[in-house]
């Protein structure tokens, strides 16, 4: 599909724009989550800019104490679990990859499968994939929130 931009004018006075209207609905999604994202980073940004320069007024020695555990704690968490969190994703990946391969052979192979009476085999590979997922799936949600959480009942 070509994009509105490598239309040659020609083509573009006899185009038929319905091919069109999904493209642009998909950037507009992209683009105003993206801009929420940037405003709510930016909003945060300005909370964490006043409240240190209010700690920092009010004792600046604490602040430097708060600042300075902050970042031992993020290093910390950073090299002991991010190789965690990318061997997570590529266990993830293939674990996708083998459920959508084992979909794909499924339907393709559907009357042969139903013949022979094997459809048990490729529903306990779906199964095994699907519970692989969710493993996975657990241990990358409590790796990446759990930080956040350890945080907050600390400081």
């Amino acid at each position: 599909m070509k994009s509105c931009t490598e239309i040659e004018y020609e083509e573009y006075t006899n185009l038929d724009t319905s091919k069109y209207v999904q493209m642009t609905g998909n950037m507009v999604k992209t683009f105003g989550s993206v801009l929420i994202a940037l405003l709510q980073t930016t909003g945060d940004f300005i909370v964490f800019i006043i409240i240190s320069i209010f700690l920092i007024y009010i004792n600046y020695i604490f602040y430097l104490t708060i600042i300075s555990l902050s970042l031992i704690y993020f290093l910390i968490y950073k090299t002991l679990f991010l190789n965690q969190l990318i061997n997570i994703g590529i266990e993830t990946n293939k674990n996708y990859y083998k459920l959508y391969k084992n979909i794909k052979e499924f339907f393709q192979g559907f009357k042969e499968i139903k013949i022979l009476k094997i459809n048990q085999f490729f529903l306990t590979e779906a199964k095994i994939s699907a519970n692989n997922i969710s493993k996975l799936d657990i241990k990358n949600a409590f790796i990446t929130f759990a930080p956040k959480y350890f945080l907050e009942v600390f400081f």
